[in-house]
């Protein structure tokens, strides 16, 4: 497994040296353009670097056609009665608020404790603190909803040591300057491959967050239940909670009307143990997974609906003939 750090000299298996050599153009190209479009960003004032990314996302909008149509597919899947005028504005604010998380994201090197704080709220802190007395660890399980990225952010602005589980980027330049971001946040950063720095994090008392609202073909996953249609769902929270006793919270992060954000902390899932280990993997990540649902239907808007979620599906053609299919043609 390469590391952050390192880079692959010769060209993979398959893969010929012309072809290896152009690829390392256009990621060098696109990480400089990055760059770039960092320094921007951080020169800028915020109100202004806010206003030129909406604009973006709303050019976004209008060329991304193949992210368009598959977020506006699975909203039809998630939302059958939906009308195609409502999925359209769904979209369109999804964008906008991913294009304001970029901007918060980048700016996080810039960003005081104090300034952290004073834009997200925690609605049980409370929570929070008596996790964190016990020295347990808790492992958050949350979604790409709102700024998720400001979530655990706010967790160490609060003086808590968070650590989020996170996989490689394929470049690692990009790699460097995402984990160096996430840093300047006190956001400290494991892999998903490195298993005993996660538990060591769990020994530690830290609290840990794990997304798992995605179609990962690779990991440990089931097929539960989300909006209605079997989802292929990661179990790696569940398991980590199952074997070490530490507490599952959902928790949540949501922006605002006015821009601020509140984190939402449920309490801790009540896991089913049968004794069956198969089977408890199955019933409590369908329990995790309904939290996520239930707050995705709260802000739909601000969901990762271009994700290929129900990209894979189960062989037994029977389970899914009775779940809504999205319609072939796109709105102009």
């Amino acid at each position: 497994m390469n590391h952050p750090g390192k880079r692959l000299e010769s060209s993979p298996e398959g893969v010929s040296r012309l072809a290896w050599f152009l690829r390392g153009v256009r990621r060098r190209a696109a990480y400089y353009a990055l760059i770039v479009l960092r320094a921007v960003v951080q020169a800028l004032p915020e109100r202004v670097a806010q206003v030129l990314f909406r604009f973006l996302a709303d050019v976004a909008f209008l060329i991304i056609g193949v992210h368009r149509r598959r977020a506006l597919a699975n909203l039809r899947i998630a939302f059958p009665p939906m009308a195609d005028s409502q999925a359209r504005l769904i979209v369109k604010r999804m964008l906008r608020n991913l294009a304001r998380n970029a901007v918060e994201f980048i700016r996080f090197p810039l960003m005081s404790k104090d300034r952290i704080l004073s834009m997200v709220s925690i609605d049980n802190a409370e929570l929070v603190a008596r996790l964190a007395s016990e020295r347990r660890g808790a492992i958050a399980i949350s979604a790409h909803l709102g700024n998720w990225e400001l979530l655990p952010a706010a967790v160490a602005a609060m003086g808590y040591v968070i650590s989020v589980v996170a996989r490689r980027i394929y470049y690692y330049k990009f790699e460097e300057l995402l984990r160096g971001t996430r840093r300047a946040a006190g956001v400290r950063v494991v892999y998903r491959d490195e298993p005993k720095e996660i538990l060591r994090a769990l020994r530690d008392g830290h609290f840990l967050g794990i997304l798992p609202d995605m179609d990962i073909v690779k990991l440990d996953s089931v097929y539960v239940e989300f909006f209605g249609r079997l989802a292929l769902t990661p179990t790696g929270p569940v398991a980590l909670a199952l074997r070490t006793g530490v507490p599952l919270v959902p928790a949540f992060i949501v922006r605002n009307a006015d821009g601020t954000h509140t984190v939402h902390v449920e309490e801790p899932l009540a896991l089913i143990r049968t004794g069956d280990m198969q089977k408890d993997l199955l019933l409590n990540t369908i329990r995790a997974t309904k939290r996520i649902e239930a707050i995705v239907r709260q802000y739909p808007d601000q969901w990762m609906w271009m994700h290929r979620r129900w990209q894979h599906q189960p062989e037994w053609g029977f389970l899914k003939e009775p779940h809504a299919k999205p319609q072939s043609h796109e709105e102009t």
